[in-house]
C-alpha cells in the first residue's frame, strides 16, 4: 500500500471512529463524560490532518502528524482508563459545575450533568476508554508503518 493510500485510509478510519463515538452518544444513548469528550479531539485532528495532507499531496506529513495526534489520543485513553480503574484521582473537570440557587435549579443541573469519568461504559464487555486506547495504538502503528514505506 502506498504512503498516499495509507494516509487516506487512516484519515477515513479516524473519521469513522469519530462518527462511531457520536453514534454511540446520539443513537445508542451512551452519554459521554468529560474525558470521553476530550478523547474525541485527537480523532478529529487525525482525520483533518490526514485527509487534508492527502488532498494537498503531502501524505507523509499527514502520517507524521497523525502519529502525534493518535499519541495524544492514546495518552488520554490511558489516563481515562486509569481513572476508571481508580489508579488516578477523578479530575475536577468531571465534577458538576455551577451553583444551584434553588432546588429546581439543582434538580435541573443533576439531570443535565454528564456522567462521572470513573463510571465505566462498556461495549462488548470492554471499557470504551480501553477501546479508544486500542484504536489509537492501532492507528499509530499503521501511520508509523506508512511512514516507513517508500514514496
Amino acid at each position: 500500500m502506498s504512503v498516499r493510500a495509507t494516509a487516506l485510509a487512516l484519515g477515513i478510519a479516524a473519521a469513522v471512529v469519530l462518527g462511531l463515538a457520536f453514534a454511540l452518544e446520539h443513537l445508542g444513548g451512551m452519554r459521554p463524560c468529560h474525558l470521553c469528550l476530550l478523547e474525541r479531539w485527537p480523532w478529529a485532528a487525525a482525520a483533518v490532518l490526514l485527509l487534508g495532507a492527502t488532498a494537498l499531496r503531502r501524505p507523509r506529513a499527514g502520517l507524521a502528524l497523525g502519529v502525534l495526534a493518535l499519541l495524544v489520543g492514546t495518552g488520554l485513553g490511558l489516563y481515562h482508563l486509569g481513572v476508571e480503574q481508580g489508579v488516578f484521582a477523578l479530575p475536577e473537570t468531571c465534577a458538576a459545575a455551577g451553583r444551584a440557587t434553588s432546588v429546581e435549579d439543582l434538580l435541573r443541573q443533576l439531570q443535565n450533568a454528564p456522567p462521572p469519568c470513573d463510571q465505566v461504559s462498556t461495549l462488548f464487555g470492554v471499557s470504551l476508554a480501553a477501546w479508544n486506547v486500542l484504536a489509537s495504538l492501532s492507528g499509530m502503528v499503521v501511520a508509523a508503518w506508512g511512514l516507513r514505506r517508500p514514496a
